[in-house]
């Protein structure tokens, strides 16, 4: 079978069009690359790379955010500060974890570190804030968490 001029055309024109969405995508994971010890903002479901690459590197996944913090309208009076839950997974190769960083709005405030390993080597995930603050007329607001990943060097 044998193409004409415009078959042909059309063909190429789809391949080329694939490999501009391939290389497209590519482009958007490494955008997703910063140092240990960088502080980055995720919402729910995004995720980073933490590294110098993605083959050697931590990838960093908020699974949930949920924010039971006491609102901050003053007309509001809670019993319990509460809390802001970010549950995350770390990825490294083959080896992954999960756990939970928490946040209590108390006069002792400090940012909650949590210390896991994988393939081998320590590491520690901080979480320094969850925003915005709970307000009690603005409940459909996307929640985002700050944190840095560190690599602990023995």
């Amino acid at each position: 079978m044998y193409l004409n001029n415009f078959q042909s055309f059309v063909y190429g024109f789809f391949v080329f069009v694939a490999i501009g969405f391939m290389a497209c995508e590519k482009t958007n994971e490494t955008k997703k690359i910063v140092s240990f010890g960088e502080v980055v903002e995720l919402a729910k479901t995004e995720s980073i790379w933490f590294g110098s690459d993605t083959l050697i590197g931590l990838k960093f996944y908020v699974d949930t955010i949920n924010d039971i913090r006491c609102p901050e309208d003053e007309d509001i009076a809670c019993v319990w500060a509460g809390e802001a839950l970010v549950n995350v997974t770390a990825y490294q190769k083959s080896d992954s974890t999960n756990f939970t960083l928490k946040l209590s709005p108390t006069k002792n405030f400090k940012s909650d570190t949590v210390s896991f390993s994988l393939n081998n080597q320590s590491y520690k995930g901080i979480l320094l804030k969850v925003d915005p603050y709970p307000n009690s007329t603005k409940s459909t607001v996307t929640k985002s968490a700050t944190i840095t990943v560190l690599k602990i060097n023995f």
